[in-house]
């Protein structure tokens, strides 16, 4: 039996069309059909009276092919979920399965491990895949340093190679020690801060990067010389902690306390060239919020990444003159920490 209007092919006794979903007992023949047109146009004098019918008719079939169209988008979304997590479990974790989730929420979760991807793949083109796929060792850099290469080609090596080093703050004095220019400190610290500004801002925004261990600021051991994920520390890479974002190092307190004063470093730098005990110092810092490290220029500024209110050279230059390194790396985790916090206010007001 054909549809009268479009003559689609039906089998018989259904009451709709099978591919326009017209109700077929309106045309159960083409005479009934011919006799209702001609009925209408004999009173109307228009032999488009059947418009209201054909409307219906677009309609059903405009309806049953936005249904198939949105069936076709979920399963291939999922499909595509499924290849993604089975051939990147680094950066898909399957928790976050499209399995589980539907509508907005699956497209949400394929966007997000579709921009983990593409940003692996552009980082690791033909002319880097090799420096990104094993992250450039901290010793790498002392050799390059002590080897006469100038501070800009160093730097050049570091960014070409996309890592960036949890440092903490008698860090810098050890590898100036070694012959580490102060160009190269002020990158390595700056680096690593824009990572930890990054990875807040991800840690609200997505995307989530799992276990790439490549992806995070590579854990450092300067008494060995050595960096990376086991084996400069045993941290398992992207564990996080109540308050801190995935990829921060665990030396930085997840908590800020109760910030009674503001205190500056140079307060700080100070209090150790007097004398004052590094267990008073450090409880104080604690204790305190740092001026003039955070928000440099400004809060209300918009900046690509944030600025290292305490640079590499300062920290190295600071431990040259007698501060402890307890208390430097207790003003580097404090300064992180406050970094951590102001990226909370701001990319929470994003959201």
């Amino acid at each position: 039996m054909k549809c009268p209007p479009w003559q689609h092919e039906n089998q018989p006794g259904g009451k709709f069309c099978q591919e326009c979903s017209a109700p077929r007992a309106r045309y159960s023949c083409g005479a009934r059909l011919r006799k209702a047109r001609s009925s209408v146009s004999g009173l109307s004098g228009n032999s488009e009276a059947s418009s209201p019918y054909r409307e219906k008719i677009i309609a059903h079939r405009e309806a049953n092919l936005v249904e198939h169209l949105t069936n076709l988008a979920v399963t291939t979304v999922r499909e595509s979920l499924s290849v993604l997590e089975n051939r990147f479990p680094a950066v898909c974790p399957p928790y976050f399965s499209g399995s589980n989730i539907t509508g907005s929420g699956l497209l949400l979760a394929f966007i997000m491990r579709l921009n983990v991807i593409l940003a692996i793949i552009c980082l690791a083109a033909p002319s880097g895949a090799a420096a990104f796929a094993s992250p450039l060792a901290i010793s790498e850099v002392v050799k390059m340093s002590g080897s006469g290469a100038r501070p800009q080609d160093v730097i050049e090596r570091i960014r070409a190679s996309q890592t960036s080093y949890a440092l903490r703050g008698s860090d810098f004095g050890k590898l100036k020690a070694v012959g580490v220019s102060d160009e190269v400190l002020d990158y390595l610290q700056q680096a690593f801060v824009s990572d930890v500004d990054l990875l807040t801002r991800y840690s609200l925004l997505g995307p989530h990067l799992g276990g790439c261990s490549y992806c995070y600021p590579q854990p450092v051991d300067l008494d060995r010389m050595v960096s990376g994920f086991g084996i400069a520390s045993s941290d398992v890479p992207g564990h996080r902690r109540a308050g801190l974002p995935a990829g921060v190092p665990d030396w930085v307190s997840p908590s800020l306390g109760a910030a009674g004063k503001q205190i500056s470093a140079s307060d700080i730098v100070d209090m150790s060239k007097r004398g004052v005990p590094d267990s008073q110092i450090i409880d104080l810092l604690h204790r305190s919020s740092l001026d003039h490290v955070i928000g440099i220029g400004g809060y209300h500024i918009v900046r690509e990444h944030a600025v290292a209110g305490v640079s590499g050279s300062q920290l190295a230059r600071w431990r040259s003159e007698g501060v402890s390194d307890a208390v430097l790396d207790a003003l580097q985790a404090r300064f992180l920490a406050q970094l951590v916090e102001l990226g909370h206010l701001r990319y929470w007001n994003w959201m």
